[in-house]
């Protein structure tokens, strides 16, 4: 099944909610900044690679992350791709100060044509996206990122993952959508029970939303092992909540 599926669900209405949802179950977004900063300070401070200056972001939707790290590289200038038109207008919006330094590309990543970046980027950056690729897509696209990247370039992943263990899912599962729960009910200031938030409806609207979307986890190993595959080097995962995770990988 093609990801042009989960991209139609991003329509105008769910595109406009994505953020605000996001502070719920997207994991923790703030440890998500702190941790992309704290990845991008290690290699530049200890001159392991220069200052990036071109960014290529895989599914950057509204645009949270590529403000932040356009933020922090004045001189760079952005390629954001996104799928949605619905989500690359409100990025539009989101980034009206930086557009001079942004080019958008409305397009899936099955039928993205990355030649044109041949060896000229210095940092690609996906949070939440890939894992909507089957395997043979997934691995498609890392062969595309690793031959647009220059030497001693960064690729930097967030993404959700899954286990080899059915038993091992459905816990991540179950203290994923426990951490809904409890932000969902200290967001809304609720003091009292409703049915809609409890965890068994919780998990079965979870399970609805990943359907819809054509989610297509695959372990962190399969990451790991297929960026090693392509010629990444110094892959290290950095980080782990649940089932998200995020990981680092070079290009010498």
């Amino acid at each position: 099944m093609s990801n042009t599926i989960s991209i139609k669900k991003y329509d105008i209405e769910r595109a406009n909610k994505y953020d605000n949802d996001s502070t719920v179950n997207q994991g923790n977004r703030d440890v998500h900044v702190e941790f992309l900063d704290h990845v991008l300070e290690f290699f530049i401070e200890n001159n392991i690679i220069n200052t990036p200056y071109s960014l290529l972001e895989l599914g950057c939707g509204t645009g949270f992350f590529s403000k932040i790290i356009l933020k922090k590289f004045p001189k760079m200038h952005a390629y954001l791709v996104d799928g949605s038109k619905s989500m690359i207008k409100i990025a539009n919006k989101n980034l009206h100060k930086m557009l001079e330094r942004i080019t958008f590309i409305n397009n899936d990543f099955n039928h993205i044509n990355l030649e044109k970046f041949n060896n000229s980027i210095d940092l690609v950056f996906s949070a939440l996206a890939i894992h909507h690729l089957n395997q043979n897509d997934k691995t498609a696209l890392l062969n595309k990122i690793y031959n647009c990247m220059n030497k001693s370039s960064l690729f930097i992943l967030y993404d959700l993952h899954n286990t080899d263990s059915e038993l091992s899912n459905n816990l991540l599962e179950f203290i994923a959508c426990k951490q809904i729960q409890k932000k969902t009910y200290k967001k809304l200031d609720l003091s009292f029970q409703i049915e809609e938030l409890e965890i068994n409806n919780l998990i079965k609207k979870d399970r609805e939303i990943k359907c819809a979307e054509n989610d297509q986890e695959t372990t962190i190993k399969y990451h790991t092992d297929m960026l090693c595959t392509l010629g990444f080097q110094n892959i290290t995962v950095f980080y782990q909540e649940h089932r998200f995770f995020g990981l680092v990988a070079q290009k010498i």
